[in-house]
C-alpha cells in the first residue's frame, strides 16, 4: 500500500517507509527518502549534499523503546539487510555512508556527527523537555 503512488503523494509517513522486503519498490516509487539521501537520480544531489555539510553538527538520538521507528537503529542510519529483519547493517557499512551520497561520512570523519542512544526514550519524548 505505502509504495503506491496515491499513498506516496497523500500519506506523509509513506515517504519514510523503507521495507527490506520491497527494496526495488522503495527505490523506484518512494518519493522522499531515496531522493533526500541521494540514493536515486536527483538533479539537486550536489545542492542537497552542500546544504547538509553547511550544518555545524548533526546530533542523532534514538533508543529501543522508541515504539514507532523500526528498527530503532535506523535513527542512526543503520538498517536491516535486504530480505531480512534479523541482520542489521551498521551506518558505516551502508552505501549512503560508504559513497558519502549526502555528506554523512564527511560529517562523521570531521567529528561533527554525534549519536546518542537513549534507552528509555519514546518516539514523542522530544515534544517535552526531559
Amino acid at each position: 500500500f505505502l509504495y503506491r503512488k496515491p499513498a506516496q503523494e497523500i500519506v506523509a509517513p509513506a515517504g519514510y517507509w523503507h521495507d527490506p522486503f520491497h527494496i526495488r519498490e522503495f527505490y523506484e516509487i518512494d518519493l522522499f527518502l531515496p531522493v533526500l539521501n541521494n540514493w536515486t537520480h536527483n538533479p539537486l544531489a550536489d545542492e542537497y549534499k552542500a546544504n547538509f555539510l553547511e550544518v555545524n553538527q548533526v546530533h542523532l538520538f534514538g533508543g529501543p523503546q522508541d515504539g514507532v521507528i523500526d528498527p530503532w537503529q535506523s535513527a542512526f542510519f543503520a538498517f536491516w539487510a535486504p530480505k531480512t529483519t534479523h541482520t542489521m547493517i551498521s551506518m558505516t557499512a551502508q552505501s549512503l555512508y560508504v559513497h558519502d551520497y549526502f555528506g554523512l561520512r564527511t560529517m562523521d570523519e570531521e567529528g561533527r556527527l554525534f549519536q546518542t542512544p537513549l534507552p528509555n526514550m519514546q518516539h514523542t519524548d522530544w515534544l517535552t523537555n526531559m
